[in-house]
C-alpha cells in the first residue's frame, strides 16, 4: 500500500474477531492476519507482511472521496458494524462488516471536521462525535440509533473545538470531552450542560482504562496526566517523556497497561501502572520488535484481545509497513506439590502437568531408603538393582553395571575394592 498520507493511517481492531482489523486513512481497508507457510499461495500486492510467520491479508475496501476518514467499531458482538465519517462531509455511514454494505446514514448537518468518533461501551445505541468548532454549532453531538430520527439526539452545550471524547465504562449516559482549556463531564440525563468542568492543559488524547474503569490518561506536550475519575480535581500522577507525545492508549484486555507513542520515535513505550501502599508505581515494560530501530513509527494499536501484543505502522521507501510488538510482561509462576507448573496469565491460571512424577522428591528420603537396603555395601550388581530406571538415576546405575562387568574381567584387581565394607575393614 502506498499513499501520500501514510503518517495519518490509524489501526482499528475488531472487538469481535481477534485477527481482524481496519487500516483507515484516505481509504478504509479491512484485513485479516494470516499465517504464512509453504502452502500459502494467495499472496498479492495488497497483502502486507507483519512478521516472518504472519501477513495482513486484504479482505475488502471502502473507497469514496479521497479525504481523511474516521471509524469506530461497534463494541457489541451482535452488531458487527462500524460507524464511518469522512471529514468535511455531512453524513455518518453505518457499515455492516459482513458484506461492507451501508445500512444507515446519519445526518450531521453542516459539513465539519471530526476529531473523534466513539460508540458507547455500555449502550449499543449511543454514538458520539467530537468536531472542530464551526460557527455556532455544537462541537459534541450524540446520536441514539434506537430512534428513527437520523439527526443528533443531543448537542452538548460547550464552546470551542472538541479535542477528545471518551464514554464512561461505569455509566451508559456519561461521557468525558476535552476542549481548548478544560476537561468536562456530561450526563445525558441532566441535559446538554456539563455537570463538572475542570481547567487543565492536559486536553489531548483523553482515554479511560477499559478494565480499570476509574483510571484515565491525557497528555500535553511531553507529559501524560494520570487521573482517578472518582475525584479528578487534579491528576494523581504524571509520566514525562523526552519528546512531544503523539498518542496514548490503554490496553483493552488488561488493566494498568498504557502505551505511549512520541513524535519521530522508533519505539512505543509501554508502562505498567500499579497501586502499592497508596502509591502509583510506573514501570516501563520491554518488548520484542521485528523491525529496524531506525524506522519512525507513525501509529499503533493494542490487539483487541491479546494483552501482550501491539501492532504499529511505519514507512519504508514510501510504502506502508506493519509490525507486531510482543510485550515481555511478568507472569507469576508456582509449582504445586505434584510438580505441576501454574502460570498466571492475565486473569487466568494455566497449569502445565508433569509427564513423569517421582514420588521420592526429597533427596534425603532417597538416601534413607537406600541406606535401609544396604546400598553401597552389597555387590555392584545388587547396588544397580536398587536403582530405578528414571533418567536421574540411569547414569549411576550404568556405572554400577560397568563395575560389575569390570570385576568379572579383572577379579584380582577389583577384589580389595568390593564396596564400602572392604574399605572400612582395611582401616579398622
Amino acid at each position: 500500500m502506498s499513499t501520500s498520507h501514510l503518517s495519518e493511517i490509524a489501526i482499528k481492531w475488531s472487538p469481535q474477531v481477534d485477527e481482524e482489523f481496519i487500516l483507515v486513512g484516505n481509504s478504509v481497508n479491512f484485513y485479516r492476519l494470516t499465517s504464512i507457510n509453504n502452502s500459502f499461495k494467495n499472496w498479492n500486492e495488497n497483502n502486507i507482511f507483519v512478521s516472518e510467520s504472519t501477513c495482513a491479508r486484504l479482505i475488502g475496501s471502502i473507497n469514496s472521496y479521497s479525504k481523511q476518514k474516521m471509524i469506530s467499531w461497534h463494541p457489541f458482538t451482535n452488531l458487527n458494524s462500524i460507524a464511518l465519517f469522512e471529514n468535511e462531509s455531512s453524513q455518518i455511514r453505518i457499515i455492516r462488516m459482513l458484506d461492507l454494505e451501508e445500512v444507515r446514514s446519519l445526518d450531521v448537518g453542516m459539513a465539519k471536521k471530526c476529531n473523534q468518533i466513539e460508540w458507547s461501551p455500555k449502550n449499543q445505541s449511543y454514538l458520539g462525535l467530537g468536531f472542530e468548532q464551526n460557527d455556532n454549532c455544537s462541537s459534541v453531538c450524540i446520536w441514539d440509533l434506537s430512534q428513527p430520527n437520523n439527526n443528533p439526539s443531543r448537542q452538548l452545550n460547550e464552546t470551542g473545538s472538541c479535542l477528545s471524547l471518551a464514554w464512561s465504562y461505569e455509566t451508559s449516559d456519561c461521557l468525558f470531552a476535552s476542549f481548548e482549556n478544560r476537561l468536562s463531564l456530561f450526563d445525558l440525563r441532566a441535559g446538554g450542560d456539563p455537570i463538572e468542568s475542570l481547567k487543565t492543559d492536559y486536553i489531548y488524547g483523553f482515554c479511560i482504562d477499559p478494565k480499570g474503569i476509574f483510571k484515565a490518561a491525557s497528555f500535553y506536550q511531553n507529559q501524560i496526566a494520570l487521573w482517578d475519575l472518582r475525584d479528578y480535581k487534579e491528576p494523581v500522577d504524571f509520566i514525562e517523556e523526552s519528546r512531544p507525545i503523539k498518542s496514548i492508549q490503554f490496553c483493552p484486555s488488561r488493566t494498568n497497561r498504557l502505551a505511549v507513542l512520541t513524535e519521530n520515535s522508533p519505539n512505543v513505550n509501554v508502562f505498567r501502572l500499579e497501586e502499592r501502599e497508596d502509591k502509583l508505581i510506573k514501570e516501563k515494560i520491554q518488548y520484542y520488535k521485528y523491525y529496524k530501530s531506525s524506522f519512525v513509527i507513525n501509529s499503533f494499536s493494542w490487539h483487541s484481545k491479546d494483552s501482550n501484543r501491539l501492532m504499529a505502522t511505519f514507512t519504508d521507501l514510501n510504502t506502508l509497513k506493519l509490525v507486531d510488538l510482543v510485550v515481555a510482561d511478568y507472569s507469576p509462576i508456582g509449582i504445586s506439590f505434584n510438580e505441576n507448573l501454574n502460570i498466571a496469565l492475565n486473569d487466568k491460571v494455566c497449569t502445565v502437568q508433569s509427564q513423569e512424577i517421582d514420588d521420592e522428591i526429597d533427596i534425603g528420603e532417597k538416601m534413607r531408603q537406600r541406606a535401609k537396603n544396604s546400598y553401597g555395601i552389597k555387590s555392584f550388581k545388587e547396588n544397580a538393582n536398587l536403582l530405578s530406571d528414571n533418567k536421574s538415576e540411569l547414569e549411576i546405575k550404568f556405572l554400577w553395571k560397568w563395575l560389575e562387568i569390570s570385576k568379572a574381567n579383572e577379579h584380582t584387581y577389583f577384589e580389595k575394592f568390593s564396596g564400602v565394607k572392604s574399605i572400612l575393614a582395611s582401616r579398622f
